[in-house]
């Protein structure tokens, strides 16, 4: 174009210079990919085998997910590390070496363990909620105190430590 190579026939293939217009859809067969970067860094796949398509997304370093402005992180993913979801630009779900991280809150309809599994309060897993199969248990650690159950802000039951257990009516012992 105007005295310059814009495309170019070599042995291995063909070389482009500019940018393409597609005024179609690009269409290429199943199991062949893009390579970009100059190290061929960051590849994208589309493979199909057995009868089920997947898109794979090869990268040497952090794949990050972007809004369209690109001023907002939406996800990102470690190589040999955590997984993390944003909402408006703040972490909210993150893995690590032990499992998950939530910042925020944690919703949903059920929360759903096995057997003996406990959900564990404190920073020092003062309080341990479970069930064995048989019994259903709440234990409250050696040194977190005395167990409190109210209703509405009104003492029900109160387990002192290394002491009594007390009954309340009405706030009434």
């Amino acid at each position: 174009y105007d005295n310059g190579v814009k495309l170019a026939t070599r042995s291995d293939g063909i070389d482009i210079t500019g940018k393409i217009y597609p005024t179609g859809n690009i269409h290429m067969p199943d199991n062949i990919g893009i390579k970009l970067g100059a190290g061929n860094d960051l590849n994208i796949w589309h493979y199909q085998t057995d009868n089920k398509s997947y898109l794979s997304l090869v990268n040497t370093s952090t794949l990050k997910i972007h809004n369209t402005t690109d001023d907002e992180t939406m996800a990102q993913f470690i190589p040999n590390g955590a997984v993390e979801l944003y909402y408006d630009n703040s972490k909210k779900l993150e893995t690590d070496s032990t499992g998950i991280f939530v910042n925020g809150a944690l919703r949903g309809d059920t929360v759903d363990l096995a057997d003996s599994k406990k959900i564990l309060l404190g920073s020092g897993d003062d309080l341990e909620i479970y069930h064995d199969g048989s019994n259903s248990y709440l234990v409250n650690g050696a040194n977190a105190g005395n167990l409190y159950l109210q209703t509405y802000g009104e003492n029900s039951v109160k387990c002192i430590a290394n002491g009594a257990v007390e009954l309340y009516y009405d706030g009434t012992k």
